[in-house]
């Protein structure tokens, strides 16, 4: 969600509610990028009391950008649903979760335990037919930089501070 005014952009980051994918993870189940894991009834209250606290501080966005996935865009206007001023949301493929491949759907002790077959586990390591850590990283901080950074009139108020100073 991002909200600026003629000097500041804010970004706020919120993660979607609980999904029935997190349900699976809490057994010790892989998740990932599936992206039509739906809100549980706790995650969809979830997002509604969020909306209403970010009314309560008098929030209002300009542009929101989610996920593609499910749980993220029903968060997204749960959330927007109880703001005074909503706006349109944008879907972007580039702002899912990290691609967990071949490990999706994976129980953890699988993967990770004793007889499991990942033996080191780093910010790069790539699973089979999946993305890293770092994968995630640069693909959000591309997001960042060439979206929410070049929203519509903020690179032109940038350039008219600067010519100020």
């Amino acid at each position: 969600i991002v909200a600026h005014n003629m000097s500041i952009v804010s970004l706020h980051l919120i993660r979607h509610g609980e999904s029935e994918m997190n349900l699976d993870e809490k057994k010790g189940l892989m998740g990932g990028k599936c992206s039509n894991s739906p809100l549980t009834a706790t995650g969809r209250e979830e997002a509604r009391k969020l909306g209403k606290y970010l009314a309560r501080k008098g929030r209002n966005y300009d542009y929101v950008f989610c996920s593609t996935a499910v749980r993220a865009h029903t968060t997204a206007q749960l959330v927007l649903s109880e703001l005074e001023r909503p706006v349109e949301i944008t879907l972007r493929s580039d702002l899912e979760e990290m691609d967990t491949g071949d490990w999706t759907g994976k129980h953890v002790m699988e993967l990770f335990g004793p007889k499991g077959c990942v033996k080191t586990f780093e910010f790069d390591t790539r699973p089979p037919n999946g993305e890293s850590f770092l994968d995630s990283e640069v693909r959000v901080k591309n997001f960042i930089e060439n979206t929410v950074l070049e929203v519509p009139n903020l690179k032109e108020r940038k350039e008219k501070r600067m010519k100020v100073k």
